[in-house]
């Protein structure tokens, strides 16, 4: 198990620092660029373009392909004693919500689909969870 954790938490680091080298680049696109990456991400979710029947996000996002990850994010966040989360970008939510979150932790999700977002929060909002 611990090996597990291990590697569930490189990858974290990983796909953090991934991440914030993408938002430090973004920094440098204009508003109409940014405006042209939005309008992509917004058509391949209306569009379900991934053509996933189980999750817009694509087949990566489904509760088969995250059966693993569920468990072991589960255990990691529990056993970190995590009390929040920032997940960005969230996707349309299908497999997090299948996370065995501790009962007080809390949930931020963020995604440039604003469409995605308001789905997100009609869904799933509560005390614990935000977008």
């Amino acid at each position: 198990m611990t090996t597990i954790l291990t590697a569930q938490t490189a990858m974290i680091k990983r796909s953090l620092k991934t991440l914030l080298g993408r938002w430090k680049l973004s920094a440098h696109f204009s508003s109409t660029e940014n405006r042209a990456i939005e309008d992509v991400f917004r058509r391949i979710w209306a569009d379900n373009y991934w053509g996933n029947a189980e999750s817009r996000s694509g087949g990566g996002s489904s509760l088969t392909q995250t059966a693993a990850l569920r468990v072991s994010l589960a255990t990691l966040l529990q056993e970190l004693k995590i009390s929040s989360r920032l997940d960005l970008p969230c996707g349309d939510f299908h497999w997090m919500k299948e996370v065995a979150f501790c009962p007080e932790m809390t949930y931020v999700g963020g995604d440039i689909v604003d469409e995605l977002i308001l789905n997100n929060r009609l869904s799933y909002a509560s005390d614990r969870l935000h977008w």
